[in-house]
């Protein structure tokens, strides 16, 4: 079979189209002047509408990107936002905890720290209250945990 001659085969046709996709590419590429770009640029701004249009979209995402930042906020249960105070005194004293490390851990390490023995004892005592709030199982005879935590806290400031 003679392929080359053939204007009618598959091949040729085939051939004919990517020819005319590679000519298409050129013109739109080569002949880009100023008019074809002031044309593409008047397409895009009715596609995407006018600067009314992008604020109220921007207005609109921030508004839920505050929303989510507030729901987060509130949905704070009042023992861990004890905790995130204990753990915001600890930083500002030298003894930030690091992301990996638990509440029984971050009292390990709390041992080293040059305190008053009362203040030390508040501290561990924070922490195991905390640890047995978070993570044991639920004690009746533990009543106003937040309230306990919120004390001990004073104690160590």
């Amino acid at each position: 079979m003679n392929f080359r001659n053939d204007s009618n085969s598959w091949l040729a046709q085939l051939r004919f189209r990517v020819h005319a996709l590679n000519n298409a590419w050129n013109q739109w590429v080569l002949d880009y002047n100023p008019d074809r770009q002031s044309s593409f640029l008047a397409e895009l701004s009715d596609a995407s509408g006018n600067w009314r249009t992008g604020a109220a979209l921007m207005a609109a995402a921030l508004l839920l990107l505050l929303g989510r930042k507030l729901r987060a906020r509130v949905a704070q249960e009042p023992v861990d936002a004890v905790y995130a105070d204990f753990c915001a005194l600890m930083a500002k004293r030298g003894m930030p905890r690091a992301p990996h490390e638990g509440p029984h851990s971050y009292a390990r390490r709390l041992q080293a720290m040059q305190v008053q023995d009362e203040k030390k004892a508040a501290m561990l005592a924070f922490l195991e209250l905390y640890g047995a709030l978070k993570y044991a199982a639920p004690d009746e005879k533990i009543t106003a945990p937040a309230k306990r935590l919120a004390i001990l806290l004073k104690r160590i400031r």
